[in-house]
């Protein structure tokens, strides 16, 4: 199975990951960081990647 880099090398495009679980839409809109089952010790972390996220996808659109 090939990873998300390997098949932006392949195509020769930049590919660029942003973020992790935290940045991931729960069926009500929040992201996974908010709810009770992400995980305390990761929550600073996990906020942060979808705040920083939120960002460049706003710059994208800019």
């Amino acid at each position: 199975m090939k990873s998300v880099a390997d098949l932006g090398q392949e195509l020769s495009i930049q590919v660029v990951i942003v973020g992790g679980a935290g940045t991931v839409r729960l069926p009500d809109g929040r992201r996974f960081w908010q709810s009770p089952s992400f995980p305390p010790v990761t929550l600073p972390r996990g906020r942060t990647h979808a705040l920083l996220r939120d960002h460049l996808e706003e710059r994208e659109h800019a």
